[in-house]
């Protein structure tokens, strides 16, 4: 059956993939199928159908846009494919803005309908502002990646139902900082050697009404030493304060330690809702009668 054919008999989604795969695969020199030539030139003639064949874009966009990846490498073609009449990102699902010294204003606009958004405050402020501005009610995921965003978390807190924050947790000083998060689901990388101050912040946050989970993550996951130290001492907090929503994770993908300090944010950003909820918890009530 033709991918025309399926996509007029509206066949399950599953299938009409599984078609336009065997169809790819068989376009291909089977000498060359696992190469990474073969890979790249799978991915482009994938990416090509959404162009050839309209009716098959919406079961496509769910794989080519899960997330967009925005770098030095590709931001002009990402401009220029957001200037299309067609509006190709009006189906992507997440973004990352992965650079520095460009502005991503313009840019924004095309991703006004992502769920999950990840980058440095200054990239994602545009996107975050004109959400808030359009009363959208959706759930949205916000990953910062440049510890001192959390001296500007004002656009932030008010948007974000899941939160990431790289490398420092925030200091609130008020009861009107706290009042101000609407985030259920909260991650904070932190440092071995800041655990002291990490778990005087973690007293603080405790007291936002709407969290349902704070994880703990060590901002250096390449240092194995020193995440046994900061488990206990996140695990003695959570034991001491009798809260259930404390959970701990240490699990990182098995790449090399330079792959990790480059990607690590890419990584997370891949991982989608699910990275809010791994690792396992450190008070669970009941255990201590």
């Amino acid at each position: 059956m033709s991918t025309r054919a399926a996509a007029e008999l509206k066949l399950p989604i599953e299938l009409i993939l599984l078609a336009i795969e065997h169809a790819a695969l068989d376009d291909l020199d089977a000498k060359m199928q696992i190469s990474e030539k073969a890979i790249r030139r799978w991915r482009h003639w994938v990416a090509g159908l959404c162009i050839v064949c309209r009716a098959l874009e919406p079961a496509m966009a769910r794989i080519l846009y899960t997330l967009v990846h925005v770098h030095p490498g590709n931001v002009d073609a990402v401009v220029r494919a957001a200037e299309m009449d067609t509006r190709p990102f009006r189906r992507a699902r997440a973004v990352y803005f992965d650079m520095e010294h460009t502005d991503t204003s313009a840019l924004c606009a095309s991703f006004q309908h992502v769920h999950a958004c990840t980058g440095e405050l200054h990239y994602l402020r545009p996107l975050l502002n004109k959400r808030v501005n359009s009363h959208d009610l959706r759930p949205l995921s916000v990953h910062l990646t440049l510890a001192n965003d959390i001296f500007e978390l004002s656009t932030v807190v008010v948007t974000a139902e899941r939160l990431h924050l790289a490398y420092v947790a925030p200091r609130l000083t008020s009861y009107d900082d706290l009042s101000r998060f609407r985030t259920r689901f909260l991650i904070l990388d932190i440092h071995p050697a800041t655990s002291d101050d990490a778990i005087e912040k973690l007293s603080q946050l405790l007291r936002i009404q709407t969290l349902e989970r704070i994880l703990v993550r060590p901002s250096v996951p390449w240092n194995v030493s020193g995440a046994q130290p900061l488990r206990d001492r996140i695990r003695s907090f959570a034991e001491t304060a009798r809260s259930a929503i404390i959970w701990f994770d240490d699990s990182f993908p098995t790449y090399t330690v330079g792959e990790l300090i480059r990607h690590r944010h890419l990584f997370d950003a891949m991982r989608g809702d699910d990275l809010w909820l791994g690792g396992c918890q450190l008070y669970v009530p009941g255990t201590d009668a």
